[in-house]
């Protein structure tokens, strides 16, 4: 899994500022570099820098909540993911498995969330065809 660090030759200065500070406040913990996805969700959900390539990110997210994200849904509606991701964390440690309704519950939020965005938060004129099945 890719994050920040390893492109740090690539970064402009106030990323790399951004990145020492990260660095600094988890030392001792690079959760970065895990190979758990609920480790990496625990501290990247709430960290405000974006430090987990952004295409894993939304990869993690879809697999460990168990259904479709999309960049769209984390820019437009990053309270409600960080809601839900301390919720299945939550379920997780208490070793409560999520159920199909749940699921179910959740892809129907996610495709009326994604249908709201499209229609009253994306620029007029633009045609978006997004498959919610």
């Amino acid at each position: 899994m890719e994050n920040a660090f390893d492109h740090w030759k690539e970064l402009d200065a106030e990323q790399k500022r951004a990145l020492r500070i990260v660095k600094q406040k988890y030392q001792g913990n690079p959760w970065w570099k895990s190979d758990d996805p609920a480790t990496i969700l625990r501290y990247q959900i709430e960290e405000p820098t974006q430090v987990v390539s952004a295409p894993d990110y939304i990869d993690m997210l879809g697999r460990f909540l168990e259904r479709p994200v999309c960049h769209l849904e984390i820019a437009f509606n990053y309270p409600a993911i960080r809601e839900e991701v301390r919720l299945a964390l939550g379920r997780r440690e208490m070793g409560i498995g999520q159920s199909e309704e749940q699921r179910e519950t959740a892809h129907r939020h996610y495709a009326r969330r994604l249908k709201e965005i499209v229609r009253d938060e994306l620029p007029r004129g633009r045609t978006i065809i997004i498959n919610t099945d």
